[in-house]
């Protein structure tokens, strides 16, 4: 196992508990330091693991979430449309428009699924995150029973599949994030702290903006060099961010997105990014560690009266269980929590049961399959930005504090 003395002040407390418990993570409050680190945890919903692992310290916050169907608004019938009340983009207009201009704009902070906006920790704040995209809402009733949606995985507590508000399909936030503040009670904080401070983020290009109400506005997406010992942005619509070669086609042509959106809109000022099915890395960083999330179906809203005060935006997405389980793992590594060590299989184990939606299946669902992929729902604090000129390279990954054997050093 790997030596604490490798780790971030915030994996000390968890890691020495791991130890006195016999191997096994304890459920460890803020307080960590005057609990019991070994105090078991009931899973109310899954009684298959009764032993205090990180799964069931997750599985009980999960639980403790409030995830009743009434809670949930669950008043629309499971049948895989679209029900009055379900969270989805607004549609798009049945007019075009020509001649508008380019605008460019920039997530400045995130809602990843424990903090309400004033920000308060809260197990429910991932409920009213991301779209509902399989065109379901899965009550907890049906996720016990797998009811109009696919299997939950072998193991996972049996509220897995639970929708939030209006069906919104957000189990990184329900059940990654959960996982994380386990480890790191103010996970959500540290990302956003690097956020303001300069730190990898999304930069977004629309074109031919204009009317309120246009079929044609086109965009694109680009990922931020971190800003480094240079001043942190005013966030205030001057700033100018450099993008980073490894989002442009060629490596030097910001005209090159990799990511683009043809089939962008603008519905009552609304952007949003279009059905097409559309991918995207998202960079989760926790101190000296970063994980490049890689996202299927982005699909992004915001007004385009925004200032970033308030959480206007929306992103919505699936990820691959597999590379979900990869890019946290080269987290994990960077902190010295190595395969091998049973707190990184406990990790990859929560990773795995936390699939919801089935990867390339219509809308992402087959009821005839066990669910693959992950669903992503997050809130965004979009502000207007200058246009790029300059792109670097992205730095060096942050090293892993594994030995090559994939034991600690």
């Amino acid at each position: 196992m790997a030596s604490t003395r490798l780790l971030s002040p915030f994996l000390v407390a968890p890691l020495a508990a791991l130890a006195a418990c016999g191997g096994r993570l304890a459920d460890l409050p803020a307080d960590a330091c005057t609990a019991s680190p070994c105090d078991s945890v009931a899973d109310a919903s899954d009684a298959a693991m009764p032993d205090a692992t990180l799964e069931a310290a997750v599985d009980a916050a999960i639980d403790a979430s409030g995830t009743a169907d009434a809670a949930l608004g669950d008043t629309s019938p499971n049948d895989g449309g679209v029900a009055p009340g379900e969270a989805v983009p607004p549609g798009p207009p049945s007019t075009a428009a020509t001649g508008g201009a380019t605008r460019w704009f920039v997530v400045k902070k995130y809602l990843l699924g424990t903090e309400l906006p004033d920000g308060t920790r809260s197990a429910n704040a991932w409920q009213t995150l991301g779209y509902d995209l399989d065109g379901r809402d899965t009550s907890a009733s049906d996720s016990r029973t797998n009811t109009n949606t696919c299997h939950r995985f072998p193991g996972s507590t049996r509220s897995a599949l639970t929708d939030g508000v209006g069906g919104r399909d957000d189990n990184f936030g329900a059940h990654i994030m959960q996982m994380l503040v386990q480890l790191q009670p103010n996970a959500e904080d540290s990302f956003n702290q690097q956020i303001a401070g300069g730190g990898t983020t999304w930069l977004l290009r629309l074109d031919n903006v204009g009317a309120p109400d246009n079929a044609n506005v086109p965009g694109a997406l680009y990922e931020t060099v971190p800003f480094g010992a240079r001043p942190p942005p005013r966030w205030d619509g001057t700033d100018s961010f450099p993008v980073l070669t490894t989002s442009l086609v060629d490596g030097s042509s910001l005209d090159q997105p990799k990511v683009v959106f043809l089939g962008g809109y603008m519905t009552g000022g609304t952007w949003v990014s279009g059905a097409a099915p559309t991918s995207a890395q998202f960079s989760f960083g926790m101190g000296s560690g970063s994980a490049e999330l890689p996202i299927e179906g982005a699909i992004f809203s915001f007004p385009t009266s925004t200032t970033g005060a308030s959480p206007s935006g929306v992103f919505a997405g699936v990820m691959r269980a597999t590379a979900a389980q990869d890019a946290l793992g080269v987290l994990a590594q960077a902190y010295g929590i190595c395969p091998g060590d049973p707190l990184f299989g406990q990790m990859s184990s929560i990773v795995s049961q936390a699939v919801d939606l089935v990867m390339g299946a219509p809308q992402y669902q087959d009821v005839n399959v066990t669910c693959d992929s992950i669903s992503i729902g997050l809130g965004l604090y979009v502000t207007p930005a200058q246009p790029p000129s300059t792109v670097f390279s992205p730095p060096p990954p942050p090293p892993s504090q594994c030995a090559p054997s994939g034991t600690g050093g």
